[in-house]
């Protein structure tokens, strides 16, 4: 008996693993589109920064 509950601990280890992982990537797929979003915002107003504006030289 001891066997299994061995089997069966490393299952669930292992969904709460995927689990994990499958929240992380939905969460990184949701901030890639709040980004997206933004940049055609910028992109559409004609502020995107320019070279100089990333390092403070205008």
């Amino acid at each position: 008996m001891m066997m299994c509950c061995g089997v069966l601990e490393v299952q669930c280890k292992s969904v709460l693993t995927v689990t994990t992982f499958l929240r992380l990537l939905d969460s990184v797929k949701q901030e890639q589109k709040e980004q997206e979003v933004d940049f055609y915002k910028a992109r559409e107003t004609g502020s995107l920064p320019t070279t100089n504006d990333l390092i403070g030289r205008g």
